[in-house]
Protein backbone atom coordinates (compact mmCIF):
# COMPACT_ATOMS: atom_id res chain seq x y z
CA UNK A 1 0.00 0.00 0.00
CA UNK A 2 1.20 3.77 -0.28
CA UNK A 3 -0.15 6.77 1.22
CA UNK A 4 0.60 9.66 -0.61
CA UNK A 5 0.38 13.36 1.32
CA UNK A 6 1.89 16.66 1.98
CA UNK A 7 0.57 16.63 5.05
CA UNK A 8 2.98 14.49 7.82
CA UNK A 9 0.43 14.23 10.60
CA UNK A 10 -2.19 12.51 8.00
CA UNK A 11 0.22 10.19 7.02
CA UNK A 12 1.21 8.98 10.43
CA UNK A 13 -2.39 9.04 11.33
CA UNK A 14 -3.48 7.01 8.38
CA UNK A 15 -0.74 4.03 8.80
CA UNK A 16 -1.83 4.31 12.82
CA UNK A 17 -5.22 3.53 11.64
CA UNK A 18 -3.77 1.05 9.12
CA UNK A 19 -1.85 -0.93 11.85
CA UNK A 20 -4.84 -1.44 13.91
CA UNK A 21 -6.32 -3.20 11.20
CA UNK A 22 -6.53 -6.57 10.78
CA UNK A 23 -6.21 -8.43 6.73
CA UNK A 24 -5.54 -11.82 5.10
CA UNK A 25 -2.23 -10.67 4.01
CA UNK A 26 0.84 -8.74 6.08
CA UNK A 27 0.51 -5.38 5.02
CA UNK A 28 3.36 -3.47 4.09
CA UNK A 29 3.26 0.66 4.04
CA UNK A 30 5.21 2.85 1.83
CA UNK A 31 4.59 6.54 2.18
CA UNK A 32 5.25 9.80 -0.42
CA UNK A 33 4.66 13.53 0.46
CA UNK A 34 4.01 15.05 -3.61
CA UNK A 35 3.03 13.37 -6.65
CA UNK A 36 6.41 13.22 -7.86
CA UNK A 37 7.70 11.25 -5.03
CA UNK A 38 4.72 8.76 -5.12
CA UNK A 39 5.74 8.37 -9.23
CA UNK A 40 9.21 7.10 -8.51
CA UNK A 41 8.05 5.06 -5.99
CA UNK A 42 5.39 3.11 -8.23
CA UNK A 43 8.41 3.17 -10.92
CA UNK A 44 10.24 0.67 -8.56
CA UNK A 45 7.35 -1.08 -6.79
CA UNK A 46 3.63 -2.71 -7.59
CA UNK A 47 1.03 -1.54 -5.24
CA UNK A 48 -2.06 -3.23 -4.54
CA UNK A 49 -3.71 -0.23 -3.38
CA UNK A 50 -2.40 3.58 -2.95
CA UNK A 51 -4.30 6.47 -1.26
CA UNK A 52 -3.42 9.76 -2.10
CA UNK A 53 -4.60 13.41 -1.22
CA UNK A 54 -6.53 15.45 -4.21
CA UNK A 55 -4.60 18.89 -3.30
CA UNK A 56 -0.99 18.77 -2.47
CA UNK A 57 1.68 20.61 -4.81
CA UNK A 58 -1.35 21.65 -7.03
CA UNK A 59 -4.78 22.11 -6.57
CA UNK A 60 -5.34 19.19 -8.74
CA UNK A 61 -2.17 17.19 -8.20
CA UNK A 62 -4.28 13.87 -6.45
CA UNK A 63 -5.75 13.33 -9.36
CA UNK A 64 -3.14 14.13 -11.91
CA UNK A 65 -1.19 11.38 -10.06
CA UNK A 66 -4.03 8.46 -10.10
CA UNK A 67 -4.24 9.07 -14.13
CA UNK A 68 -0.64 8.47 -14.52
CA UNK A 69 -0.96 5.76 -12.26
CA UNK A 70 -3.52 3.71 -13.51
CA UNK A 71 -1.15 4.08 -16.73
CA UNK A 72 1.23 2.33 -15.23
CA UNK A 73 0.19 0.50 -12.34
CA UNK A 74 -0.92 -3.34 -12.59
CA UNK A 75 -4.91 -3.58 -13.92
CA UNK A 76 -5.52 -4.87 -10.11
CA UNK A 77 -4.39 -1.75 -8.21
CA UNK A 78 -7.02 -0.09 -6.33
CA UNK A 79 -6.94 4.11 -6.32
CA UNK A 80 -8.14 5.78 -3.24
CA UNK A 81 -8.33 9.31 -2.99
CA UNK A 82 -9.10 11.67 -0.09
CA UNK A 83 -11.02 15.30 -1.53
CA UNK A 84 -13.32 17.22 0.18
CA UNK A 85 -15.36 17.79 -3.30
CA UNK A 86 -15.29 14.10 -4.06
CA UNK A 87 -14.42 14.65 -7.24
CA UNK A 88 -16.04 17.25 -8.27
CA UNK A 89 -13.17 18.76 -10.31
CA UNK A 90 -12.30 14.77 -11.65
CA UNK A 91 -12.63 14.84 -16.20
CA UNK A 92 -13.40 11.69 -17.23
CA UNK A 93 -10.35 9.84 -17.56
CA UNK A 94 -9.91 10.74 -13.82
CA UNK A 95 -13.04 9.34 -12.74
CA UNK A 96 -12.13 6.22 -14.94
CA UNK A 97 -8.96 5.75 -12.98
CA UNK A 98 -9.91 6.34 -9.69
CA UNK A 99 -11.97 3.35 -8.06
CA UNK A 100 -12.90 4.90 -4.61
CA UNK A 101 -13.63 8.96 -3.30
CA UNK A 102 -13.47 9.45 0.05
CA UNK A 103 -14.20 12.62 2.29
CA UNK A 104 -11.41 14.25 4.44
CA UNK A 105 -13.23 13.36 7.69
CA UNK A 106 -14.78 10.45 6.90
CA UNK A 107 -15.05 8.53 9.98
CA UNK A 108 -13.04 5.22 10.91
CA UNK A 109 -15.55 2.78 10.50
CA UNK A 110 -16.63 4.29 6.70
CA UNK A 111 -12.59 4.39 5.77
CA UNK A 112 -11.93 1.07 7.24
CA UNK A 113 -14.93 -0.55 4.84
CA UNK A 114 -13.54 1.25 2.13
CA UNK A 115 -10.21 -0.15 2.47
CA UNK A 116 -11.46 -3.61 3.41
CA UNK A 117 -13.41 -3.46 -0.10
CA UNK A 118 -10.86 -2.63 -1.80
CA UNK A 119 -8.18 -4.87 -0.62
CA UNK A 120 -10.78 -7.76 -1.53
CA UNK A 121 -11.17 -6.16 -5.00
CA UNK A 122 -7.17 -5.89 -5.40
CA UNK A 123 -6.78 -9.44 -4.58
CA UNK A 124 -9.48 -11.04 -6.75
CA UNK A 125 -8.16 -8.97 -9.12
CA UNK A 126 -4.90 -9.88 -8.46
CA UNK A 127 -5.66 -13.53 -8.71
CA UNK A 128 -7.69 -13.42 -12.27
CA UNK A 129 -4.54 -11.80 -13.54
CA UNK A 130 -2.32 -14.73 -12.45
CA UNK A 131 -5.34 -17.16 -13.82
CA UNK A 132 -4.78 -15.13 -17.14
CA UNK A 133 -0.74 -14.75 -16.94
CA UNK A 134 -1.28 -18.79 -16.58
CA UNK A 135 -3.17 -19.10 -20.37
CA UNK A 136 -0.80 -16.39 -21.42
CA UNK A 137 2.16 -18.50 -21.14
CA UNK A 138 0.16 -21.90 -21.87
CA UNK A 139 -0.25 -20.39 -25.35
CA UNK A 140 3.56 -19.03 -25.76
CA UNK A 141 4.39 -22.73 -24.39
CA UNK A 142 2.41 -24.07 -27.25
CA UNK A 143 3.50 -21.69 -30.29
CA UNK A 144 7.09 -21.21 -28.96
CA UNK A 145 9.75 -24.30 -30.07
CA UNK A 146 11.82 -24.31 -27.32
CA UNK A 147 8.93 -24.52 -23.91
CA UNK A 148 10.70 -26.68 -21.68
CA UNK A 149 11.79 -23.49 -18.85
CA UNK A 150 8.34 -22.09 -20.13
CA UNK A 151 6.56 -25.11 -18.88
CA UNK A 152 8.20 -25.13 -15.56
CA UNK A 153 6.99 -21.44 -15.69
CA UNK A 154 3.61 -22.62 -15.77
CA UNK A 155 3.71 -24.97 -13.13
CA UNK A 156 4.82 -22.57 -10.58
CA UNK A 157 2.67 -19.73 -11.32
CA UNK A 158 -0.36 -22.58 -11.62
CA UNK A 159 0.66 -23.43 -8.17
CA UNK A 160 0.95 -20.28 -6.92
CA UNK A 161 -2.34 -19.23 -8.24
CA UNK A 162 -4.07 -22.24 -6.48
CA UNK A 163 -2.52 -21.93 -3.10
CA UNK A 164 -2.85 -18.16 -2.70
CA UNK A 165 -6.13 -17.71 -4.08
CA UNK A 166 -7.56 -21.23 -1.81
CA UNK A 167 -5.36 -20.37 1.24
CA UNK A 168 -3.81 -24.01 1.36
CA UNK A 169 -1.01 -25.89 -0.23
CA UNK A 170 -1.29 -27.58 -4.25
CA UNK A 171 0.42 -30.35 -4.96
CA UNK A 172 0.55 -30.83 -9.10
CA UNK A 173 2.07 -33.77 -10.76
CA UNK A 174 2.21 -37.56 -12.56
CA UNK A 175 0.89 -38.91 -9.17
CA UNK A 176 -1.66 -40.44 -7.84
CA UNK A 177 -4.40 -38.57 -6.18
CA UNK A 178 -3.74 -37.65 -2.39
CA UNK A 179 -6.44 -39.09 -0.13
CA UNK A 180 -8.88 -37.48 1.58
CA UNK A 181 -7.96 -34.01 -0.55
CA UNK A 182 -10.28 -32.94 -3.62
CA UNK A 183 -8.18 -33.68 -6.55
CA UNK A 184 -8.80 -32.81 -10.22
CA UNK A 185 -7.46 -35.10 -12.93
CA UNK A 186 -6.44 -34.15 -16.52
CA UNK A 187 -4.17 -35.88 -19.36
CA UNK A 188 -1.32 -34.40 -21.38
CA UNK A 189 -1.91 -37.96 -24.12
CA UNK A 190 1.76 -38.83 -22.00
CA UNK A 191 -0.21 -39.39 -18.95
CA UNK A 192 -2.54 -38.64 -16.10
CA UNK A 193 -1.46 -35.58 -14.25
CA UNK A 194 -3.49 -34.02 -10.86
CA UNK A 195 -4.38 -31.14 -8.51
CA UNK A 196 -4.42 -31.87 -5.29
CA UNK A 197 -5.43 -29.47 -2.75
CA UNK A 198 -7.67 -29.55 1.18
CA UNK A 199 -11.13 -29.03 0.02
CA UNK A 200 -11.86 -25.34 1.24
CA UNK A 201 -15.39 -25.77 0.90
CA UNK A 202 -15.62 -23.10 -1.72
CA UNK A 203 -17.40 -24.14 -5.18
CA UNK A 204 -15.02 -22.26 -7.49
CA UNK A 205 -12.22 -24.35 -6.15
CA UNK A 206 -12.79 -27.70 -8.36
CA UNK A 207 -13.91 -25.42 -11.29
CA UNK A 208 -10.96 -23.74 -10.95
CA UNK A 209 -8.49 -26.52 -10.35
CA UNK A 210 -9.82 -28.42 -13.58
CA UNK A 211 -9.54 -25.27 -15.56
CA UNK A 212 -5.77 -24.69 -14.26
CA UNK A 213 -5.14 -28.74 -14.91
CA UNK A 214 -6.75 -28.74 -18.66
CA UNK A 215 -3.93 -25.45 -19.43
CA UNK A 216 -1.26 -27.82 -17.92
CA UNK A 217 -2.01 -30.73 -19.71
CA UNK A 218 -2.40 -28.60 -22.94
CA UNK A 219 0.73 -27.02 -22.59
CA UNK A 220 2.68 -30.94 -21.36
CA UNK A 221 1.12 -32.27 -24.52
CA UNK A 222 2.42 -29.53 -26.75
CA UNK A 223 5.47 -29.93 -25.41
CA UNK A 224 5.73 -34.19 -25.76
CA UNK A 225 4.71 -33.67 -29.54
CA UNK A 226 7.54 -30.98 -30.32
CA UNK A 227 9.91 -32.97 -28.21
CA UNK A 228 9.14 -36.29 -30.03
CA UNK A 229 9.36 -34.41 -33.53
CA UNK A 230 13.02 -33.26 -32.48
CA UNK A 231 13.98 -36.65 -30.94
CA UNK A 232 12.92 -38.27 -34.75
CA UNK A 233 14.29 -35.54 -36.51
CA UNK A 234 17.91 -36.22 -34.49
CA UNK A 235 17.43 -39.81 -35.25
CA UNK A 236 16.87 -39.56 -38.85
CA UNK A 237 20.02 -37.75 -39.23
CA UNK A 238 22.01 -39.72 -37.06
CA UNK A 239 21.16 -42.52 -38.99
CA UNK A 240 21.83 -41.42 -42.13
CA UNK A 241 25.62 -40.15 -40.42
CA UNK A 242 26.04 -43.47 -39.09
CA UNK A 243 25.39 -45.22 -42.38
CA UNK A 244 27.69 -42.55 -44.19
CA UNK A 245 30.10 -43.77 -41.79
CA UNK A 246 29.55 -47.35 -42.90
CA UNK A 247 30.52 -46.45 -46.27
CA UNK A 248 33.39 -44.67 -45.37
CA UNK A 249 34.39 -47.63 -44.19
CA UNK A 250 33.68 -50.03 -46.48
CA UNK A 251 35.30 -47.65 -49.09
CA UNK A 252 38.92 -47.40 -47.24
CA UNK A 253 38.62 -51.30 -46.97
CA UNK A 254 37.62 -52.24 -50.62
CA UNK A 255 40.57 -49.22 -51.34
CA UNK A 256 43.23 -51.24 -49.25
CA UNK A 257 42.71 -54.68 -50.56
CA UNK A 258 42.46 -53.26 -54.03
CA UNK A 259 45.61 -51.40 -53.32
CA UNK A 260 47.57 -54.50 -52.56
CA UNK A 261 46.92 -56.53 -55.69
CA UNK A 262 47.99 -53.44 -57.40
CA UNK A 263 50.47 -52.89 -56.30
CA UNK A 264 51.79 -56.63 -57.02
CA UNK A 265 50.57 -55.93 -60.74
CA UNK A 266 52.48 -52.92 -60.74
CA UNK A 267 55.84 -54.31 -59.94
CA UNK A 268 55.66 -57.17 -61.65
CA UNK A 269 55.15 -55.37 -65.02
CA UNK A 270 58.14 -53.85 -65.33
CA UNK A 271 60.24 -57.30 -64.62
CA UNK A 272 58.09 -59.28 -67.45
CA UNK A 273 59.04 -56.22 -69.75
CA UNK A 274 62.68 -56.94 -68.85
CA UNK A 275 61.88 -61.11 -69.28
CA UNK A 276 60.64 -60.14 -72.65
CA UNK A 277 63.53 -58.16 -74.30
CA UNK A 278 66.17 -60.90 -72.50
CA UNK A 279 63.85 -63.47 -73.97
CA UNK A 280 64.22 -61.54 -77.87
CA UNK A 281 68.04 -61.21 -77.19
CA UNK A 282 69.39 -64.58 -76.41
CA UNK A 283 66.68 -67.16 -75.56
CA UNK A 284 67.25 -68.85 -72.22
CA UNK A 285 65.04 -71.28 -70.11
CA UNK A 286 65.79 -69.29 -66.75
CA UNK A 287 64.22 -66.05 -68.27
CA UNK A 288 61.42 -68.43 -69.53
CA UNK A 289 60.46 -69.80 -66.17
CA UNK A 290 60.41 -66.46 -64.93
CA UNK A 291 58.21 -64.79 -67.00
CA UNK A 292 55.55 -67.55 -66.57
CA UNK A 293 55.42 -66.89 -62.89
CA UNK A 294 55.40 -63.10 -63.71
CA UNK A 295 52.32 -63.97 -65.82
CA UNK A 296 50.62 -65.83 -63.22
CA UNK A 297 51.50 -63.55 -60.69
CA UNK A 298 49.72 -60.58 -62.81
CA UNK A 299 46.68 -62.79 -63.59
CA UNK A 300 46.43 -63.68 -60.21
CA UNK A 301 45.91 -60.16 -58.93
CA UNK A 302 44.25 -58.66 -61.61
CA UNK A 303 41.41 -61.28 -60.80
CA UNK A 304 41.38 -60.87 -57.07
CA UNK A 305 41.48 -57.07 -57.62
CA UNK A 306 38.14 -57.24 -60.33
CA UNK A 307 37.09 -59.76 -57.65
CA UNK A 308 36.91 -57.26 -54.75
CA UNK A 309 35.67 -54.22 -57.03
CA UNK A 310 32.66 -57.09 -58.03
CA UNK A 311 31.67 -57.61 -54.58
CA UNK A 312 31.54 -54.11 -53.22
CA UNK A 313 29.24 -53.22 -56.64
CA UNK A 314 26.97 -55.60 -55.72
CA UNK A 315 27.03 -54.67 -52.17
CA UNK A 316 26.23 -51.13 -52.87
CA UNK A 317 23.38 -51.82 -55.53
CA UNK A 318 22.27 -54.15 -52.79
CA UNK A 319 21.92 -51.42 -50.48
CA UNK A 320 19.92 -48.90 -52.27
CA UNK A 321 17.61 -51.48 -54.02
CA UNK A 322 13.78 -51.74 -52.78
CA UNK A 323 12.79 -54.37 -54.84
CA UNK A 324 11.79 -57.70 -53.74
CA UNK A 325 12.78 -60.46 -55.11
CA UNK A 326 14.65 -64.22 -54.00
CA UNK A 327 18.18 -64.21 -53.59
CA UNK A 328 20.53 -66.50 -51.48
CA UNK A 329 21.08 -65.78 -47.63
CA UNK A 330 24.67 -67.87 -47.87
CA UNK A 331 25.98 -65.82 -51.10
CA UNK A 332 25.00 -62.49 -49.46
CA UNK A 333 26.57 -62.89 -46.45
CA UNK A 334 30.11 -64.74 -48.76
CA UNK A 335 29.97 -60.78 -50.21
CA UNK A 336 29.68 -59.42 -47.31
CA UNK A 337 32.47 -61.07 -45.63
CA UNK A 338 34.69 -60.04 -48.81
CA UNK A 339 34.05 -56.74 -48.32
CA UNK A 340 35.33 -56.79 -44.87
CA UNK A 341 37.65 -59.08 -45.36
CA UNK A 342 40.88 -56.36 -44.73
CA UNK A 343 39.10 -55.03 -41.54
CA UNK A 344 38.49 -58.72 -40.71
CA UNK A 345 41.81 -60.24 -41.92
CA UNK A 346 43.15 -61.65 -38.35
CA UNK A 347 40.03 -62.95 -37.54
CA UNK A 348 39.17 -66.90 -38.37
CA UNK A 349 35.99 -67.17 -39.87
CA UNK A 350 34.47 -70.67 -39.52
CA UNK A 351 30.88 -71.18 -41.83
CA UNK A 352 28.61 -73.72 -41.47
CA UNK A 353 25.64 -72.47 -44.14
CA UNK A 354 22.85 -74.09 -45.60
CA UNK A 355 22.34 -73.15 -48.83
CA UNK A 356 18.99 -70.93 -48.10
CA UNK A 357 16.99 -68.96 -50.17
CA UNK A 358 14.80 -65.71 -49.21
CA UNK A 359 12.10 -63.64 -50.31
CA UNK A 360 13.21 -59.72 -49.71
CA UNK A 361 15.13 -56.81 -50.11
CA UNK A 362 18.39 -57.98 -50.79
CA UNK A 363 20.61 -55.44 -49.24
CA UNK A 364 19.03 -55.52 -45.66
CA UNK A 365 20.82 -59.00 -44.91
CA UNK A 366 24.28 -57.21 -46.27
CA UNK A 367 23.58 -54.27 -44.27
CA UNK A 368 22.67 -56.27 -41.04
CA UNK A 369 25.72 -58.25 -41.57
CA UNK A 370 28.43 -55.17 -41.95
CA UNK A 371 26.69 -53.58 -38.99
CA UNK A 372 27.49 -56.91 -36.88
CA UNK A 373 31.19 -57.32 -38.37
CA UNK A 374 31.58 -53.38 -37.69
CA UNK A 375 30.43 -54.06 -34.19
CA UNK A 376 32.69 -57.47 -33.88
CA UNK A 377 35.89 -55.67 -35.39
CA UNK A 378 35.05 -52.05 -32.62
CA UNK A 379 33.92 -53.46 -29.40
CA UNK A 380 34.55 -57.76 -29.31
CA UNK A 381 38.31 -58.01 -29.70
CA UNK A 382 41.54 -55.94 -29.06
CA UNK A 383 45.18 -56.30 -29.90
CA UNK A 384 45.49 -58.88 -27.31
CA UNK A 385 43.10 -60.92 -28.08
CA UNK A 386 43.55 -65.05 -28.48
CA UNK A 387 42.76 -66.59 -31.64
CA UNK A 388 39.39 -64.51 -32.47
CA UNK A 389 37.36 -66.27 -34.54
CA UNK A 390 33.52 -65.87 -35.62
CA UNK A 391 31.43 -68.50 -36.45
CA UNK A 392 28.25 -68.13 -38.44
CA UNK A 393 25.24 -70.79 -39.42
CA UNK A 394 22.66 -70.74 -41.55
CA UNK A 395 19.95 -73.55 -40.53
CA UNK A 396 16.17 -74.44 -40.49
CA UNK A 397 14.34 -72.65 -37.36
CA UNK A 398 11.93 -73.69 -34.85
CA UNK A 399 8.62 -72.86 -35.59
CA UNK A 400 7.58 -69.69 -33.58
CA UNK A 401 4.32 -68.07 -32.94
CA UNK A 402 4.61 -65.31 -36.27
CA UNK A 403 5.71 -68.69 -38.50
CA UNK A 404 5.77 -72.21 -38.71
CA UNK A 405 8.51 -72.53 -40.94
CA UNK A 406 11.71 -70.34 -39.82
CA UNK A 407 15.63 -69.95 -41.22
CA UNK A 408 17.97 -69.12 -38.53
CA UNK A 409 20.92 -67.03 -38.98
CA UNK A 410 23.80 -67.55 -35.97
CA UNK A 411 26.68 -65.41 -35.35
CA UNK A 412 29.16 -66.37 -32.41
CA UNK A 413 32.64 -64.82 -31.60
CA UNK A 414 34.26 -65.74 -28.77
CA UNK A 415 35.62 -62.03 -27.57
CA UNK A 416 35.63 -60.16 -24.53
CA UNK A 417 30.90 -60.61 -24.35
CA UNK A 418 29.17 -57.89 -22.80
CA UNK A 419 27.85 -56.99 -19.05
CA UNK A 420 24.11 -57.89 -18.44
CA UNK A 421 23.26 -54.02 -18.55
CA UNK A 422 25.17 -53.24 -22.21
CA UNK A 423 22.98 -56.55 -23.58
CA UNK A 424 19.80 -55.61 -22.38
CA UNK A 425 20.08 -51.92 -24.18
CA UNK A 426 21.98 -52.59 -27.19
CA UNK A 427 19.36 -52.05 -29.16
CA UNK A 428 18.72 -48.57 -27.74
CA UNK A 429 19.09 -46.12 -30.25
CA UNK A 430 22.06 -43.88 -29.19
CA UNK A 431 23.47 -46.73 -27.04
CA UNK A 432 27.23 -47.14 -27.08
CA UNK A 433 29.47 -48.34 -24.27
CA UNK A 434 32.26 -46.17 -26.94
CA UNK A 435 30.95 -42.47 -27.39
CA UNK A 436 33.80 -41.54 -29.54
CA UNK A 437 34.03 -44.40 -31.93
CA UNK A 438 30.30 -44.95 -32.42
CA UNK A 439 27.19 -43.37 -32.24
CA UNK A 440 24.74 -45.88 -30.91
CA UNK A 441 23.22 -46.89 -33.85
CA UNK A 442 24.56 -49.70 -35.26
CA UNK A 443 22.55 -52.61 -33.25
CA UNK A 444 19.40 -49.79 -33.16
CA UNK A 445 19.29 -50.33 -37.01
CA UNK A 446 19.94 -53.76 -37.08
CA UNK A 447 16.92 -54.30 -35.27
CA UNK A 448 14.60 -52.04 -36.78
CA UNK A 449 15.58 -54.45 -40.59
CA UNK A 450 15.16 -57.86 -38.54
CA UNK A 451 11.89 -57.22 -36.98
CA UNK A 452 10.37 -54.50 -39.32
CA UNK A 453 11.71 -54.98 -43.00
CA UNK A 454 12.06 -58.88 -42.85
CA UNK A 455 9.23 -59.75 -39.91
CA UNK A 456 12.20 -61.70 -37.89
CA UNK A 457 13.38 -61.70 -34.56
CA UNK A 458 16.73 -60.96 -33.15
CA UNK A 459 17.82 -61.89 -29.56
CA UNK A 460 21.32 -61.49 -27.91
CA UNK A 461 22.85 -63.13 -25.26
CA UNK A 462 26.72 -62.69 -23.71
CA UNK A 463 28.69 -62.86 -21.28
CA UNK A 464 31.67 -61.04 -20.01
CA UNK A 465 35.03 -62.81 -21.38
CA UNK A 466 32.72 -65.15 -22.75
CA UNK A 467 31.69 -63.92 -26.06
CA UNK A 468 28.39 -62.79 -27.90
CA UNK A 469 25.76 -64.84 -29.79
CA UNK A 470 23.46 -62.96 -31.82
CA UNK A 471 20.44 -65.06 -32.89
CA UNK A 472 18.37 -63.85 -36.30
CA UNK A 473 14.89 -65.66 -37.20
CA UNK A 474 13.47 -65.02 -40.49
CA UNK A 475 9.86 -66.54 -41.84
CA UNK A 476 11.03 -69.15 -44.47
Amino acid sequence: MLLVDDEEDILTSTKMLLKRMSFARPLEVSTANSKAAALLKIKEKNYDIVITDCVMETELAGIELAVQVRKVAPKWTRILIRSGQLGVNANQEARDAIDYYLGKSVCQEDFTAVLRNAVIVSSDLRLAAQLEDVMDAATRCIMQSDTIDEFWRITKITQNYLSCKYGTSCHMGHTDPFPGMLNVQGDSGSGIYYISMEDTGNQQQASDMEHVVKTWCLAKSSIDLKMRDIENKALIRDTEMEKMRNLSMLVAGVAHEVNTPLAVCMTTVPCIEELVNEILASPNESSKEDLVTSLGLLTRNLQRAAKLVASFKKLSVKQVESEVHEYSLKSTIEESIAVMSMQMRHITMKLKMDDRNWIGNHGSLSQIMINLFQNIIRYAFDKNSKEPTVSITIKDGAETMFATSTIEITVIDNGKGMSETTTEKIFAPFYTTDRQNGTGLGMAMVYNIVTQQMLGQIKVTSKLEEGTSIIMTLPA
